[in-house]
């Protein structure tokens, strides 16, 4: 039986190792015709960063605060190192020149198939829901999206004093694991650093 640090250099091993099987097959060029200059965009990483990894955590839920804001919970106990919850990369923009300021926004099939494809305007995404994988991608949780507990990392509050960190897999997904053993029913928190 494996521990629960195994567990996530598991997964994040056949996921990378997936990836670099098939990543040369998705790579496509794009022009910015403000710049005129030509883009490689790797298709595979984006829809690694965006999609739904089929896991069955039920491990916590989004519930209400006695503030009346919502956080999430463990249902259960969970042990140090073990993986929660994921991110979800509900819309990624991916700027492969910053001086340029050129931005390509993509969404996930989940919203894809729910609105239409259609982006929201940058400003009425929360900020808070961000979360910068390097300095190329950037990834926003929906709040549209509360009721899977295998994606409710985005809805996790900031805190002094944190019980779980972000995993940042190889660039290609980011997971959610505990920092310290937390009890059933408690509040999880990340560190306002992370």
């Amino acid at each position: 039986m494996y521990n629960n640090d195994d567990n996530i250099n598991y997964i994040e091993d056949i996921i990378y190792n997936t990836y670099l099987e098939n990543y040369k097959y998705k790579i496509e060029k794009t022009h910015n015709p403000k710049n005129k200059k030509i883009y490689n965009i790797d298709r595979l990483k984006i829809e690694y960063l965006t999609i739904i990894l089929p896991f069955k955590l039920d491990k916590v839920e989004l519930k209400k605060r006695k503030n009346q804001t919502f956080g999430v919970f463990t249902k259960q106990k969970i042990l140090k190192g073990e993986l929660i919850t994921f991110y979800p990369g509900d819309i990624l923009e991916y700027s492969p020149d910053e001086k340029e300021n050129h931005i390509v926004s993509y969404t996930s099939e989940r919203f894809y198939n729910q609105y239409k494809g259609t982006i929201p305007d940058r400003t009425v995404i929360n900020d808070n829901n961000i979360y910068n994988i390097n300095d190329k991608y950037l990834i926003i949780g929906c709040s549209y999206f509360n009721n899977d507990p295998n994606y409710l990392g985005h809805f996790i509050n900031d805190g002094s004093k944190p019980n779980c960190y972000f995993y940042n897999l190889k660039d290609l997904h980011i997971a959610i694991v505990a920092l310290e053993n937390i009890d059933i029913n408690e509040e999880l928190f990340l560190s306002c650093q992370s």
